[in-house]
């Protein structure tokens, strides 16, 4: 797939009627990179189990250059934009979450009222703590690591000039380490939103998600007692806004509430039984042009997961909160 997408991207380069690229560079700090609970964090500062934490740090600095690239052309009369992205997060302190990111999307237009779009992503590594593998008999801690590939597809259309409604669908794979198989899944989520635009260029908008994930070997976990499965369902609500009243200045808001309710049955299963998650995020970014083809980027982001459960080790070990700041320096060529 990610060969294929590669080819088609560079054939388009070569016969595309415009051209055009983004460089950025983003700097976050992050007060909780491993989105660790108040009982883990108490661990961690113990230093007692240097085997469970490798980290060195509970905050960290992260250098997230991003390159885009921009293809627009002609498609049997209306116009399609493809874009490639690839974005690496660079952590100061704790080189074990450095990961790369590749985007791909192609957009076409039908008419001036309908487009779609359809998105591809892929993860090569992503870490997410040290924990106990049930397929391990040493009594040691492995990284739990994933790769991730997702695609997707956006169908937008203007029910007016202030109304535009939005309809995706979208299908996840996730495969995990050897120690951590039975996290394997595949996800297939519907989502849909209604923007609202005035003459001015403000946005508002409105959003629900709802999300299936389903592990993807379960034959071989039901050989252990006490496998885990992460199966979920999920549902989301989403407010967000663009507020331009105070140009150049641009204003961006987002809220989104998620409920995310586990499905194993197997009460052994002490981190998913009886779980239901629910996951609070609030986005506030501040956009100013600096001169021609520069702009700068300010950004806060607040994240707080609640969790309840039938065993009390799953509460305490997985509800977190952490914040997020950041800068933007973006480059247009």
């Amino acid at each position: 797939m990610k060969k294929i997408i590669l080819f088609l991207f560079i054939i388009s380069f070569l016969f595309a009627a415009d051209f055009n690229g983004k460089f950025e560079l983003e700097t976050v700090y992050d007060d909780n990179i491993l989105n660790l609970s108040k009982t883990d964090i108490g661990r961690f500062n113990s230093a007692e189990e240097t085997d469970k934490f490798v980290q060195k740090t509970l905050d960290d600095l992260i250098f997230q250059p991003k390159i885009k690239l921009q293809i627009k052309a002609k498609n049997f009369g209306h116009t399609n934009i493809q874009k490639f992205t690839v974005k690496y997060d660079k952590y100061l302190q704790n080189e074990f979450k450095d990961n790369f990111t590749f985007l791909f999307s192609t957009k076409q237009y039908l008419s001036r009222k309908i487009n779609f779009t359809i998105n591809y992503a892929y993860n090569p590594k992503l870490f997410v703590n040290r924990f106990d593998s049930v397929w391990d008999t040493a009594d040691v801690y492995r990284d739990f690591t994933y790769s991730k590939n997702e695609i997707s597809g956006k169908f937008q259309y203007r029910l007016s000039s202030m109304l535009r409604l939005n309809y995706q669908y979208e299908i996840a794979k996730t495969i995990h380490t050897a120690y951590f198989t039975e996290y394997d899944a595949i996800a297939d989520g519907h989502s849909t939103n209604l923007e609202i635009l005035s003459k001015k260029g403000n946005k508002i908008g409105l959003a629900y998600s709802y999300l299936n994930s389903q592990i993807d070997n379960e034959v071989e976990a039901e050989s252990i007692v006490n496998r885990k499965n992460g199966s979920f369902k999920s549902n989301e609500y989403k407010i967000f806004a663009k507020i331009i009243e105070f140009s150049p200045l641009v204003f961006y808001y987002n809220f989104q509430f998620e409920r995310k309710y586990f499905q194993t049955l197997n009460d052994f299963d002490t981190s998913h039984f009886g779980r239901i998650d629910d996951a609070y995020s609030l986005d506030i970014s501040l956009k100013y042009p600096l001169f021609k083809n520069y702009e700068l980027k300010t950004f806060y982001g607040y994240e707080k997961r609640q969790t309840t459960a039938f065993f009390e080790s799953a509460v305490e070990s997985k509800s977190y909160q952490k914040n997020e700041f950041a800068i933007n320096l973006r480059c247009s060529f």
